[in-house]
Order: C-alpha cells, then sequence, then structure tokens
C-alpha cells in the first residue's frame, strides 16, 4: 500500500471524513484515484449524502470536483489510430 501512497495519515483522513472501516482495496483505490477527506467532505456538504466508496471513485474517475454547479465529464473515448497511407484493398 505505500507504493501507492497510502499512509496512516491517509488513513486517518479518511477515517475523520466518516469512513473509518474502509477495506485495503478500498483505502488503495481512493487514493490511486484522489479521492481525499476534502473531496468527500465537499460531496457531503454540497448534496447532502453520504456515498460509498464506490461512488466516491467513480464521481472522481467522472472528473467530478463535488461542485453542485459542475456536471460529470462523460468519460473520452479512445480515437482510432490513423494510418499515414492506407492500402488499397479495392485492387
Amino acid at each position: 500500500m505505500a507504493v501507492q501512497g497510502v499512509t496512516p495519515a491517509y488513513v486517518r483522513e479518511l477515517a475523520a471524513a466518516g469512513y473509518p472501516r474502509l477495506s485495503a482495496g478500498q483505502i488503495t483505490a481512493m487514493r490511486i484515484h484522489g479521492v481525499n477527506g476534502d473531496f468527500i467532505r465537499r460531496v457531503k456538504s454540497r448534496w447532502g449524502f453520504r456515498p460509498n466508496a464506490s461512488e466516491l471513485i467513480e464521481m472522481k474517475l467522472t472528473g467530478f470536483d463535488g461542485d453542485v454547479r459542475q456536471p460529470p465529464k462523460p468519460p473520452v473515448a479512445p480515437r482510432p489510430p490513423v494510418i499515414a497511407n492506407p492500402p488499397n484493398v479495392l485492387n
């Protein structure tokens, strides 16, 4: 977990934000995707509900920053590769 930046301070931050009983996998995923105590508090104060760990991660993945006025960004679809000189498939 240390490789992903999960420290005792980070675990205490999540607990202080209302998430004291998360699994190691949930804590690691939240850390990897940038969910922190400040983000959790913004979501809870502006939306008035307590999302679970998966919902918080999903909010971060879609680009949502906890602001009511900002709708989540849709995921970006990958572009197909560009072929500089495509072969002539008709001949």
